[in-house]
C-alpha cells in the first residue's frame, strides 16, 4: 500500500507548477522498476 501513496504522491508533485517531469519520471520509474522486481 505504501507504494500506491509514494505514486500518487508523485502525481501531485507532477501536476504542481514549475515542475521538473524529468525528476518525476526517473522517480517514477524507480518504482516500476521495483515492482516489476517483485521487490514491493
Amino acid at each position: 500500500m505504501n507504494i500506491v501513496r509514494e505514486e500518487m504522491n508523485l502525481l501531485v508533485e507532477a501536476d504542481q507548477p514549475g515542475n521538473q517531469l524529468d525528476d518525476y519520471i526517473t522517480r517514477l520509474n524507480t518504482i516500476l522498476s521495483q515492482k516489476a522486481a517483485g521487490k514491493l
